[in-house]
């Protein structure tokens, strides 16, 4: 079996308890074929075998970046109310209701709805936002648009 691709010459980690680091790999078909010292990997390379020396680099299996502001998260969470999840419109107008107490006078903020995620699968209407009792006009950022509600009236853009 000849490796399609085998790098060498690094300080990959492998998350096997018995083998938390290893110097080189070996890949077919996609697939690790091999995990260990250098001298074995490259027993596996053909001549058509792509061979990538590491320099000592670090390789991370499966490793994703979910790339948050930490700051601007932090602030969101404690100034807006989190929408996220939000089933129905009465459950996101209780979060509301709940960020208007929080908050006392003044606009509030809401973020991370999804209107077609909602079991109404539509906005919720100024009637539903002036029933749930609050006097507060309302700011949310939400998947395709933004949304501005008041007692007053409701724009969109």
């Amino acid at each position: 079996m000849t490796a399609d691709l085998v790098l060498m010459g690094g300080n990959l980690i492998t998350l096997d308890r018995m083998r938390p680091r290893a110097a080189a790999l070996a890949v077919r078909d996609g697939r690790f074929v091999f995990i260990g010292d250098d001298a074995a990997a490259l027993a596996l390379a053909g001549p058509q075998t792509l061979r990538i020396e590491l320099g000592g680099r670090t390789v991370v299996p499966g490793f994703c970046d979910a790339h948050l502001h930490l700051l601007w998260y932090g602030t969101q969470l404690l100034r807006q109310a989190d929408l996220v999840g939000s089933a129905t419109i009465d459950d996101l107008l209780t979060r509301l209701s709940d960020q208007a107490a929080k908050t006392g006078n003044g606009w509030i903020q809401g973020h991370g709805f999804d209107q077609d995620k909602l079991s109404e699968r539509r906005f919720p209407t100024r009637a539903a936002w002036i029933a749930s009792r609050n006097r507060v006009p309302f700011l949310s950022r939400e998947s395709a648009a933004m949304q501005r509600w008041s007692t007053r009236r409701r724009w969109r853009w």
